[in-house]
């Protein structure tokens, strides 16, 4: 994050998804890699847009389809 600004760069976004999917189990239901998303965005502070940036990098690395 630019944290001068407030705006979460594309960099940091990416940054954040490899966090997330290196700490899930391989046994991870999809409600837990959500709650593992969302309590990233709540540690970082993300807007609601950045969450959604977030779920759909993460899904993209996993073959998931978080955000409809």
């Amino acid at each position: 994050m630019t944290w001068e600004t407030g705006f979460v760069t594309q960099v940091e976004i990416k940054r954040l998804a490899t966090q997330v999917v290196a700490n899930i189990s391989v046994t991870a239901s999809t409600d837990d890699i959500l709650r593992l998303c969302i309590g990233m965005a709540l540690a970082k502070d993300l807007m609601d847009s950045d969450l959604v940036s977030l779920l759909a990098e993460v899904g993209t690395r996993l073959g998931l389809s978080l955000v409809v």
